[in-house]
């Protein structure tokens, strides 16, 4: 692989991952405090996350994954996880657009809606499916814990190899090795 596609590649992981733990954290704030004018944004972001993982998608498919892991005992374990938080960074976006769009919010990109609305005369959202909507909550609650606990232990995992094992994969995830 060539230094610039090396870079980007590198630069897409770590915009990726503030972005999902940015969405993960406003998520969880919100909820927890009911600070209802982070939702458009939260939105939004969402959206674009959603546009990123479906390219970082691609790009895999096109790509061979190469694991420290490889020929180990860990190496299922190791691609299980990997896998299972793709799944999950394309099921939140999908559970996030089924309750917010079942639920009559609507999903919009920065003002721009993708998915309309539907408020009634006084101001209440009129949900399109109440059980859908309903339902999607709870997914997205229950992904969002998922993928929370497995981001930790991925990046636990990647200290593990800089502090114990001290090869080489964190330092080439940033760039320097």
């Amino acid at each position: 692989m060539t230094l610039p596609i090396q870079f980007s590649i590198r630069l897409i992981h770590w915009a990726m991952a503030a972005l999902i733990l940015a969405m993960l954290i406003s998520g969880f704030f919100m909820v927890n405090t009911q600070a209802y004018s982070l939702y458009p944004w939260h939105k939004s972001f969402g959206v674009i996350a959603a546009v990123a993982i479906a390219l970082r998608l691609y790009w895999r498919s096109q790509q061979r994954w190469v694991s420290s892991t490889q020929g180990t005992r860990l190496e299922l374990p190791v691609r299980l996880a990997h896998g299972l938080i793709l799944l999950l960074l394309v099921l939140m976006p999908a559970s996030g657009f089924m309750l917010s769009g079942l639920g009559g919010y609507g999903v919009a990109l920065f003002g721009v809606e993708i998915v309309p609305s539907n408020f009634n005369a006084a101001g209440s959202a009129v949900p399109i499916s109440e059980p859908l909507a309903a339902l999607g909550y709870r997914l997205h609650t229950m992904f969002a814990i998922t993928l929370s606990v497995l981001l930790t232990l991925h990046i636990l995992a990647a200290l593990k190899h800089h502090c114990i094992d001290k090869d080489a994969t964190l330092r080439r995830m940033v760039g320097r090795a």
